[in-house]
């Protein structure tokens, strides 16, 4: 992809959220004016993604529960901390922090992709029309059959196919709120809470 002059594409992957770490790796870039792009979420549903993400791939095989209490560091869910760092050293002004669920309310099926293109540049760009939206999530209904399938002796590709079919499956069933299902409408106001004060370190 070719980006206009104003962004630098950096491959950020494994930097840390500290200023010094990021400064040392990327402050001080030649002659380039540095922006950061990176998509945020509201804390349970980013939770509730890499929870889906980790069960369909075979990393994680607990409860809900059990990943928000003690498998999942729950400072990965508190944005303004993790971009603190680079807002110090890029500052505030070159951080872009848009939200990906709006993201995919304002693009339809192609959300994530189409407004990740429209801010670097390429609003016009044409993508290949999507039945579903793109990393459409789990149906927690579904969870258990997930895990069946992952645990069979079936190759990859099989597997791929069959968890293409739980999630167009999935996309037709009812909408709930996974979270209340996993942990009980009180279960997900302590959760919630838990993230948002700061004077609780994870």
């Amino acid at each position: 992809m070719i980006c206009p002059p104003r962004f630098s594409q950096t491959n950020c992957r494994g930097l840390r959220r500290h200023s010094a770490a990021i400064h040392q790796k990327l402050g001080n870039l030649p002659d380039t004016q540095t922006q950061i792009l990176a998509y945020t979420r509201e804390p349970v549903a980013f939770l509730l993604s890499l929870f889906h993400h980790q069960i369909r791939v075979g990393v994680y095989d607990g409860t809900f529960h059990d990943f928000v209490n003690g498998h999942m560091n729950l400072n990965n869910a508190r944005f303004d901390k993790r971009l603190a760092g680079w807002r110090d050293v890029f500052g505030a002004q070159n951080v872009l922090a848009p939200d990906y669920d709006q993201a995919q309310r304002n693009h339809g099926a192609t959300g994530i992709v189409a407004d990740f293109l429209a801010l670097m540049g390429h609003a016009n760009v044409q993508l290949p029309q999507a039945d579903r939206q793109v990393n459409a999530g789990v149906h927690p209904w579904l969870l258990d059959a997930y895990r069946q399938v992952y645990a069979t002796d079936l190759l990859n590709r099989e597997k791929r196919v069959l968890f293409e079919g739980l999630l167009t499956l999935g996309a037709q069933m009812p909408r709930v709120s996974a979270a209340a299902y996993y942990l009980g409408d009180d279960g997900l106001k302590e959760l919630q809470a838990r993230i948002a004060d700061p004077s609780i370190a994870f």
